[in-house]
C-alpha cells in the first residue's frame, strides 16, 4: 500500500482515485513549511483516507531536521491530532498540524525528515500505515488576509480587522508565542 500512495501522491493523483470498494487507508504528507511568525512550529499537511468508523484512530506527524553547519544542533518536534477529528468516511481528508521543535528554531531552505502514521486504536493488532519524506523545509507564506466578516459566527475576525466580533462569536484561543527550549 505504501507504493500505492507514493505513486499516486508522486503522480499528484487524489488519493480517492486509488480507493478500491474494500476497506483500506492511506496516509501521505502533502507539504511541510515554516511558520512566517513563529520559527519553532512547522505546519504540516497531511492527507488521509480511512473508510472503517469504527474505532478511534490515532495521527502523528513528526519533524527532524540538522543543522547543516553543526551536526549536534537537531531541531525535533512531535504532535498527535485528535482521535475525535479523524473522519474514516472513505473520502480523502487533508489536515494541518502544528509541529513544534522541541530544541530549536526550523531552519529555512534545509532539508528535514517528515513522518505520519495513522494508526487503528479500536483493532488488535493495532495496524498502522506510514509515509516518510525528506521536504526541504520554507517559510510559508502568511494566510490570505481576507476582509469579509465569518459566515458562520464562529471564528474571529481576520487578522488586522479592528471591527468587533458579533456578540455571538466565541473569543479566539489564548496562544502563547514561542520560548526558547531551555538546555
Amino acid at each position: 500500500m505504501t507504493a500505492t500512495l507514493a505513486a499516486l501522491l508522486a503522480a499528484g493523483s487524489p488519493l480517492v482515485l486509488a480507493a478500491p470498494a474494500s476497506a483500506v487507508t492511506l496516509v501521505g504528507i502533502d507539504r511541510a513549511v515554516i511558520d512566517p511568525k513563529i520559527p519553532s512550529r512547522v505546519r504540516a499537511d497531511v492527507t488521509y483516507l480511512c473508510d472503517s468508523p469504527s474505532g478511534e484512530r490515532s495521527l502523528n506527524v513528526s519533524v527532524e531536521q540538522t543543522d547543516p553547519e553543526d551536526s549536534e544542533a537537531v531541531s525535533f518536534g512531535t504532535t498527535r491530532a485528535a482521535p475525535a477529528g479523524i473522519l474514516c468516511n472513505g473520502l480523502p481528508h487533508t489536515q494541518t498540524v502544528i509541529v513544534q521543535s522541541k530544541t530549536y528554531n526550523w531552519l529555512a531552505d534545509v532539508p528535514a525528515i517528515v513522518t505520519t502514521t495513522l494508526t487503528d486504536l479500536g483493532s488488535v493488532p493495532n495496524p498502522a500505515y506510514a509515509d516518510a519524506k525528506r521536504i526541504v523545509l520554507t517559510v510559508g507564506a502568511a494566510p490570505p488576509a481576507t476582509t469579509e466578516p465569518p459566515t458562520d459566527g464562529t471564528a474571529p475576525p481576520p487578522t488586522g480587522d479592528t471591527t468587533p466580533p458579533p456578540a455571538d462569536t466565541p473569543a479566539p484561543p489564548v496562544t502563547e508565542p514561542a520560548r526558547p527550549f531551555a538546555q
